[in-house]
């Protein structure tokens, strides 16, 4: 629904995820930004540093994508108990974005494994966009449907 009216949350981490009657709901939206459009790139560098899109980290503009990878980050951690990019400092935390791979420390379908790195693809323009994300249709097996 943010990205129907153009809202960057900027702040998606575990902490702003909640389970309310069995439906998954976000909150605190203290960052939150309304955009123009869907294109429109915004600068400040908001939120929690470990879920940051890269483009955020290093102070560069950042689209309504640098949610997408936030997510990512969420997921990548559901599953394996740990981010996938870590440092003690933002500064090393780049670095690490900057020099380290995208890696798959235990099994994951390949569904979720392609999934996940279009989520984590560090360049902005090339990560998967919210409309591709809600076209995937899983069916009641967990099967990608076409």
């Amino acid at each position: 629904m943010l990205n129907k009216y153009n809202i960057m949350h900027r702040d998606m981490k575990p902490d702003n995820i909640f389970f309310h009657n069995g439906i998954i709901k976000l909150g605190d939206f203290g960052f939150c930004k309304n955009l123009n459009s869907a294109n429109e790139m915004t600068k400040t560098m908001l939120g929690s540093p470990i879920y940051m899109a890269p483009e955020v980290l290093k102070g560069e503009i950042y689209s309504n994508k640098a949610d997408i990878w936030s997510l990512g980050v969420v997921l990548y951690e559901m599953l394996f108990g740990m981010c996938p990019f870590q440092s003690n400092s933002i500064a090393n935390l780049i670095e690490v974005l900057n020099n380290k791979e995208l890696q798959f420390p235990g099994q994951v379908s390949p569904f979720l494994k392609t999934l996940i790195s279009r989520m984590l693809t560090k360049d902005s323009i090339r990560r998967i966009s919210w409309m591709e994300l809600f076209q995937i249709k899983i069916n009641s097996l967990g099967e990608v449907e076409a």
